[in-house]
Order: C-alpha cells, then structure tokens, then sequence
C-alpha cells in the first residue's frame, strides 16, 4: 500500500490486495496464517505472466527471491474497476450494457472510474471514435484488453 501511496489498509485491502489475490494473481507466502504479521505476497506464475505481457517495461523488478513486504497492485495502471469492466466485456457493448452487467446505476460513476480510465489505458476502445457522443458507440477491448481478459480467465 505504501508503494501506492494509499493510506487507508482497509481500502488497499477491499480494491486491490483481495482482488489480485481472488483473481489468482497474488499470492501469500505463509498460507495457513493469513494473518501473520510477517505475511508477504508475491506474484502467481499468472500474475508474472500478465505482468510481462501488459508492459514490460512499466514494471519494477521484484528484489531477489520474488518476495515484498508491500503487496503490488495487479499492474500499476489497471484499477480494480478496469479489470471488473474488462472481465465483463464480450464483443462490442453500449455503455449501458457494461453499466448493468457491473450492476452500476449512476452514469458519471461508470463514465469516471470504469470506461474513461478505461480508454485511457488503451484497454477499451469505440466503434466511433470520431463521434464520442454517438447514441450508436459501443465499445469493445483492444488487443491489450483482449490480452488481460485472457489471463483473468486463466
């Protein structure tokens, strides 16, 4: 958390380390005391592997014996909202179809921490890019977004 510079454990803890940790990307190394105050996480063989294909060059590498103190975040761009959007997509999608099927009402909610952040990390993208507020866009992932569906389907 501290790497992230997020202050509130309970926070780190709920939308990021239980998320990359239910999508078997994290792991514990001392797994029959969850709880331990020495426990540490460290990255699945998945989590490596999405972490290589997303960017290899965004990455800092882990100290030796692939053990940290601080649990990382899936990858240092992707929110837990993106990857929740990213695992939902099939095809080209209205935003209303993605809102409902990540069960959100409020639109400047989704708009601001799903498909906007989305966009801009090159994950997601429109059928019309040239008319943004087109009553007909839809959105579909990109290749780099194809690529982290995949492995959080692993």
């Amino acid at each position: 958390s501290t790497l992230l510079g997020i202050r509130d454990e309970k926070h780190f803890r709920e939308n990021y380390q239980q998320i990359a940790l239910s999508f078997g990307v994290l792991e514990m190394t001392i797994l029959d005391k969850p709880n331990s105050r020495l426990q540490k996480y460290r990255l699945t063989p998945k989590g490596k592997a999405l972490q290589k294909e997303l960017s290899e060059d965004e990455y800092n590498e882990m100290p030796e014996g692939g053990e940290s103190n601080v649990t990382p975040e899936v990858t240092p761009e992707v929110t837990p909202e993106v990857l929740r959007l990213v695992k939902v997509m099939n095809g080209e999608m209205s935003r209303r179809e993605i809102s409902t099927l990540l069960g959100i009402r409020d639109e400047k909610h989704f708009r601001e921490n799903y498909q906007q952040i989305a966009l801009s990390f090159g994950v997601l993208e429109m059928t019309i890019p040239d008319k943004p507020n087109s009553r007909l866009q839809k959105y579909r992932l990109t290749s780099k977004g194809k690529a982290l569906q995949n492995e959080l389907k692993k």
